[in-house]
Order: C-alpha cells, then sequence, then structure tokens
C-alpha cells in the first residue's frame, strides 16, 4: 500500500524513483503506468482522472506517453533485443526507418 504520495511531473522532466526494497517503488510505478488501480487516492495523467478512462484510453496512454522496463526482463523471446525495443515504437504507428534512424517527433 502507498501512503502520502504526491507526485506532480511535467513535460520535458526526468525522474528516478529509487528506495529499499519493500518500499513501494514497483506498486507506485505500476499505478502511475496504469497497470493497477490505487486502493484509496487519484491518479491523473495529462489532466485526466485515469479511473474515468476506458480500457482502450488506458492502452492508448500507455502506447504513446508511457514507457516501462520491467525489473523482471518481460520480453518477447522470439524477438531480438531490437525488436523487442521496437515493438511499442511499431504499435504506435512509427515506421521502421524512423526507428532504425533514433529520431522520433512525438
Amino acid at each position: 500500500m502507498l501512503k502520502g504520495v504526491n507526485l506532480n511531473v511535467k513535460d520535458e522532466d526526468f525522474i528516478s524513483i529509487r528506495g529499499k526494497s519493500g518500499v513501494g517503488k514497483t506498486t507506485l510505478l505500476k499505478v502511475i503506468g496504469l497497470l493497477e488501480a490505487p486502493e484509496r487516492g487519484e491518479v491523473k495523467l495529462f489532466g485526466k482522472a485515469a479511473n474515468r478512462l476506458s480500457d482502450d484510453e488506458k492502452s492508448e496512454l500507455r502506447l504513446h506517453h508511457i514507457g516501462f522496463m520491467f525489473q523482471f526482463f518481460n520480453l518477447t523471446l522470439f524477438l531480438t533485443v531490437l525488436e523487442n525495443i521496437e515493438l511499442p515504437l511499431a504499435l504506435a504507428g512509427i515506421t521502421k526507418h524512423e526507428r532504425r534512424r533514433g529520431h522520433v517527433n512525438s
């Protein structure tokens, strides 16, 4: 359970979440990433209350605005490392040329 979390991240911010084992880092990231709902309180992403979003809307936000590297690698075994990295970009409609060039405009 998370207690007393108040986090406001603005465009272009780069943050790091760290702490001892068991303090809730993974839980926080799952809540922020719309993979779990908070027991209490509210999560807002891009000005929208997450609890009011449909599953499709949450998926769209994750696809276009949220990136994860899981602690235990959730890689697709039949893809190469590069293909695993490119997969979310391909799903977002980024062309292979743009993905390989390393330049993506949001």
